[in-house]
């Protein structure tokens, strides 16, 4: 729908539009109209015409893609990485302990890193 519309018609709208509050909402709104359109394009698929031609950087909008959180949640994960367990040992832990009502702790305070709580002396405070 929105690929029917020229690349300078979406150009000038969002020209003129891009100060207001709401400026994607109404782009898209205005775009329908003067292109006459059955319905306004989605504002995710407006949102993405605006970065392909270069009008918006990332945030202009406020409104983040899911393809622009990922890098960011890949960077909170960059810390340590979990330490490696054996497979067989965890194995036998689970065999041991399957049928304990917190077997999850049981498991992980045998682990030879320990549990989570006990490495929480290891961060910097």
């Amino acid at each position: 729908m929105l690929t029917a519309v020229d690349d300078a018609d979406v150009a000038e709208v969002w020209g003129q539009l891009r100060e207001d509050d709401g400026a994607l909402a109404k782009a898209c709104e205005e775009i329908a109209v003067t292109n006459d359109l059955l319905e306004p394009p989605t504002q995710r698929a407006m949102y993405r015409r605006l970065l392909s031609m270069g009008l918006v950087r990332g945030r202009d909008t406020r409104k983040v893609s899911k393809e622009a959180a990922k890098p960011r949640a890949k960077r909170r994960c960059r810390g340590a990485s979990a330490p490696s367990v054996d497979a067989a040992m965890l194995r036998d832990l689970y065999e041991e302990h399957k049928d304990a009502p917190d077997a999850l702790n049981q498991i992980t305070a045998r682990l030879p890193h320990g549990p989570w709580s006990a490495q929480q002396d290891m961060w910097p405070h």
